[in-house]
């Protein structure tokens, strides 16, 4: 992943740097070291940016119990 598509990826969410770095599990330093292209980013950052654009960072709906 690129600093541009790490920082595309943030636009595409509609949150400013903190907001995303608390959602994908980032320090803020982190977050702005990857978008300025100053570290490579880990293949784990771009694996947690891809769970949570897929909303799989939020709790599952609770089933319900109806009769069957």
């Amino acid at each position: 992943m690129t600093a541009e598509e790490f920082t595309a990826a943030q636009e595409r969410m509609g949150l400013s740097r903190r907001q995303f770095c608390t959602r994908i599990g980032l320090s803020r330093r982190s977050g702005d070291a990857y978008a300025l292209g100053r570290s490579t980013i880990p293949r784990t950052v771009e694996l947690a940016i891809a769970a949570v654009e897929a909303g799989l960072d939020q709790p599952a709906a609770k089933k319900s119990r109806g009769a069957a």
